[in-house]
């Protein structure tokens, strides 16, 4: 009503265009239809690899609940399986380890049994990093379950997978999942190394911490560096800014979406709509990260599942690492292979783990990129004030040899291997704005920023300040488009 009192003539397309722009309720559409509806809206659909939906509940004889969030098809050279990963929960892992489910295609041709993966070395995690809450649910070291069900190799070219769930000597079976993907996208050239990048944090009004500023200054060293692909998870509720921000790497190949459907259909039980929407959050984020593991096997040979946008990795060697000119993937290969040689009998490296330095933010986002702040923190003084996150490592792995993991490191591998921490890499990040706690002068990477400035403005086709002004308008008005002309067209 207040857009047509105020625009008259012109309300009516304003209106139709910011209805346009609302969160659309899920529906019972195939992944064929998805893409056609992109390719009307303008979306650049041919760089989506997956549009991820909710999966119904499923209620089984020995009184679980099951809540599947993704279902990944994979195929490999020597193995082909569909993942169907689910919630964390250290309780129902260990109730179902004598209740088998099994899988087949809807012709019933294809029936075996699943194995289930994520929680067996709890224990050992425990110890290793000390998780002390009192809900086994809750430990620090969770992480998601994944179902993996044996495919036929010769369905590798086919978009989506019907997988019928059921339990042994059952009549009728408990559901029947869904797992599809863009075949075009995932048959591409295999990668040196991915990084997944999960949905980032907007901070309005705090714009030193928002991951919209962050998100390109980030993607372009990891370009710098070795990374050939990144794989960028949208949600339903995902701002204007940040689709815009990801768009010329999609334009260009450079990466490829994978969107988490979150909307709410009114139809949906409350219970349903509560577990939606539980995905926006921290367990969305321990989805991404095993949703991407998944799609990344057999695709690329190293995987980088959960840095964040603030988080700049190196070599620990300080002339390496102001030089600028290391490969990562190139490097986590020899030093793998070195671990290896000289640890024969210890396993082979499926992960490595590595510390993160804390630094201070830009005093000025808007002119200053992070690798442009050169103050940072004491490791013990981080550890003892700076939260969680900084007291655990992040991790690189090997994707055809993890099965599951969580933000800080992986909690189930191939028998044989190993997670290896290594003093050899370290990340940078970029996460407080204390004076106090980051004094001490470090420019190992600040001569980085003008090479990453010069990118980012290339890429964009304007400066630094100006394109972070746009990006900061459009997130903060999400819906009004026509406002910032210049920004890739968000899709």
């Amino acid at each position: 009503v207040k857009d047509a009192e105020q625009h008259r003539d012109s309300a009516l397309p304003l209106i139709q265009k910011r209805a346009d722009n609302l969160h659309k309720a899920s529906r019972n559409q195939s992944v064929q239809d998805d893409v056609a509806s992109k390719q009307e809206t303008g979306r650049n659909h041919k760089r989506t690899l997956a549009i991820i939906k909710p999966f119904p509940d499923i209620n089984l004889s020995n009184g679980q609940k099951l809540k599947f969030r993704s279902a990944v098809p994979v195929f490999g050279a020597s193995e082909s399986f569909i993942a169907l990963i689910h919630d964390k929960s250290l309780r129902l892992f260990k109730r179902m380890q004598k209740h088998t489910l099994y899988c087949s295609t809807t012709d019933g041709k294809h029936p075996v049994p699943m194995t289930m993966r994520g929680h067996e070395h709890e224990k050992d995690l425990r110890m290793k990093y000390g998780g002390r809450s009192r809900s086994q649910d809750l430990l620090p070291t969770g992480t998601m379950i994944v179902w993996r069900c044996e495919w036929p190799a010769e369905r590798k070219n086919e978009s989506c997978h019907d997988v019928v769930v059921s339990e042994e000597d059952a009549e009728k079976p408990l559901a029947t999942l869904q797992a599809c993907h863009n075949t075009d996208v995932y048959r591409e050239k295999k990668y040196n190394m991915v990084a997944c990048r999960s949905n980032v944090w907007t901070s309005k009004g705090k714009e030193s911490e928002s991951g919209v500023l962050q998100l390109p200054q980030w993607v372009e060293y990891m370009l710098m560096h070795g990374v050939d692909q990144i794989f960028f998870y949208t949600l339903s509720n995902t701002s204007w800014a940040y689709k815009a921000a990801i768009q010329p790497y999609l334009d260009s190949g450079l990466g490829q979406e994978i969107h988490l459907d979150t909307s709410v259909d009114p139809d949906h039980s409350i219970a349903t709509k509560l577990s939606i929407l539980r995905q926006d959050g921290y367990i969305s984020q321990q989805l991404q990260v095993n949703d991407c593991i998944y799609r990344a096997k057999y695709r690329t040979t190293w995987l980088s599942p959960s840095l964040d946008v603030d988080e700049y990795l190196r070599p620990t060697n300080i002339y390496e690492s102001s030089l600028g000119n290391y490969d990562l993937p190139k490097m986590l290969s020899d030093y793998a292979q070195g671990e290896e040689t000289i640890h024969p009998l210890a396993g082979k490296v499926c992960c490595l783990e590595f510390h993160g330095i804390i630094f201070r933010h830009p005093q000025d986002p808007f002119s200053q990129l992070q690798l442009e702040s050169h103050f940072r923190g004491k490791k013990q003084e981080e550890e003892e004030s700076m939260g969680f996150g900084a007291r655990y490592p992040k991790y690189l792995l090997r994707p055809e040899l993890v099965h599951a993991s969580f933000i800080h490191w992986p909690t189930s591998w191939e028998e044989g291997y190993r997670s290896v921490p290594t003093q050899n890499f370290l990340y940078h990040h970029y996460r407080t704005s204390d004076e106090s706690k980051t004094r001490r002068a470090d420019h190992t990477l600040v001569d980085q920023a003008a090479e990453v400035r010069r990118r980012i403005e290339e890429r964009f086709s304007m400066s630094w300040p100006e394109l972070a002004q746009q990006l900061k308008v459009a997130n903060e008005d999400d819906n009004d488009h026509t406002l910032l002309p210049r920004l890739p067209k968000a899709v």
